[in-house]
């Protein structure tokens, strides 16, 4: 059966979108077309610009055009009564072009549009904007908590109607896990348990290569069985993490934690038979997953 050459063209092109170096037959069997269908889908899209090609060794190689336009990423945190905000702008080879940190803005819907605003006319090839919240996220829409004056917003949907963007936004784990498993390709299962502070642990569950987010995105929120019994962050991670695991049963479980020096535990952990011991690995350096995951997001946006 012969695939739609519309839709290998699609598809094509929509796997370049991952920033990397193909040559016509890594690219054949990451699409799953045979090489002679990505030929002429390659020939195509390097003569309208979208798509580059090169040379390595003595192979042809092919890469998406990094200017064909560009992705805006913004990573909010907020904790009692301490924000961030940390905008970036990348090219499709995933290299940054601009960035932004402000520290405690004015927790206004008015003062947040400002800024996204200034940042789009930093970089006029932001097509599409990818945002983390410390929140959960269902459908584009904000559940109330973190951030009061998000609460119940269908902050995409506002977004796309005040920008000519499109916009993802996404719960802060959900979007780290995301960004690991694109940068992990061989991994189809993960557990992102992420510990920013003492009292709150968000999970991101990765299943099949899918993000899982329950009926209604609230899956992962553990920061609401916390309870003062539980003792010091060191105590709550590690009940969290067999709990997890006892739950899920993951191939792979990443933790980034406040307390990363007293993580001795997580490579031995009691109570949990042998034939259920992931592989555990402890991330210092988060942001490269959120910028990842944002990428990977606010494309699928584009997309759709």
């Amino acid at each position: 059966m012969y695939k739609n050459p519309k839709t290998a063209l699609q598809t094509v092109l929509e796997q370049l979108y991952d920033g990397k170096i193909y040559t016509r037959d890594s690219l054949a069997k990451a699409t799953g077309y045979a090489k002679f269908t990505v030929s002429k889908c390659l020939k195509r899209l390097i003569s309208e610009g979208q798509v580059t090609e090169g040379k390595s060794e003595r192979l042809n190689t092919y890469q998406i055009n990094p200017d064909l336009f560009h992705v805006a990423t913004i990573e909010m945190y907020h904790v009692q009564r301490y924000s961030f905000y940390e905008f970036k702008s990348f090219n499709l080879h995933h290299e940054v072009v601009a960035d932004d940190f402000i520290e405690d803005m004015d927790e206004r819907l008015d003062a947040l549009i400002n800024e996204i605003k200034k940042f789009l006319e930093k970089d006029p090839l932001i097509k599409t904007l990818g945002i983390s919240v410390t929140a959960p996220v269902n459908n584009g829409t904000v559940f109330p908590g973190a951030i009061s004056y998000m609460d119940n917003m269908n902050l995409k949907a506002l977004l796309e109607a005040r920008f000519p963007i499109k916009a993802a936004i996404e719960n802060d784990a959900n979007a780290a896990v995301i960004g690991y498993i694109s940068e992990h390709g061989d991994i189809d299962d993960a557990v992102l348990i992420y510990q920013p502070n003492n009292i709150d642990i968000g999970v991101g569950i990765i299943i099949n290569k899918q993000l899982y987010k329950g009926r209604n995105g609230m899956t992962g929120e553990l920061k609401y069985y916390h309870t003062n019994e539980m003792g010091n962050a060191v105590t709550y991670l590690k009940d969290s993490l067999q709990r997890v695991i006892l739950l899920l049963n993951p191939e792979k479980v990443l933790i980034h934690s406040l307390v990363l020096d007293h993580l001795e535990f997580v490579h031995h952990l009691e109570n949990i038979p042998e034939v259920m011991q992931p592989d555990v690995e402890v991330i210092k350096n988060i942001g490269t997953y959120f910028d990842a995951g944002l990428i990977t997001l606010a494309i699928q946006a584009y997309l759709n």
